[in-house]
């Protein structure tokens, strides 16, 4: 009698889109220490590309890019028959009302603030 054929699960692959190295780099070293794949991409339109190439799980987007900004690439991204499915993360310093309704109009599946962490070290302002 053989032993069972089981395959073992592959790692959820993330996209992570961002015209900022720095923060290309630093999504990618928090995921894969989390254990996800992740691939990049440089903008919206590079962003297009990659997702045929690596068939993401899940896409953090960055919406203010050159070439083509993350809500352009988020509508055809959800346009796509092929590609509607896969959620879509619009990583945005942009916390306005506003905003993420456009994010929503857009097709956005969640939102994650991009804002710089404010740290208290119990310093009084003008502390050495």
């Amino acid at each position: 009698m053989s032993p069972p054929d089981f395959q073992v699960p592959r790692p959820s692959r993330v996209l992570v889109v961002d015209d900022t190295d720095s923060v290309r780099s630093l999504f990618r070293k928090i995921l894969t220490a989390e254990g996800y794949e992740v691939a990049t991409a440089i903008d919206g339109a590079d962003a297009l590309k990659a997702v045929r190439m690596h068939r993401p799980d899940v896409i953090l987007l960055d919406v203010a890019m050159p070439v083509m900004d993350g809500l352009e690439a988020c509508r055809r991204l959800k346009k796509d028959q092929d590609t509607r499915h896969i959620p879509v993360v619009l990583v945005t310093a942009q916390s306005e009302l506003a905003d993420r309704i456009r994010g929503i109009e857009a097709g956005a599946d969640e939102f994650l603030a991009n804002e710089p962490p404010t740290y208290n070290l119990g310093l009084a302002p003008g502390s050495p």
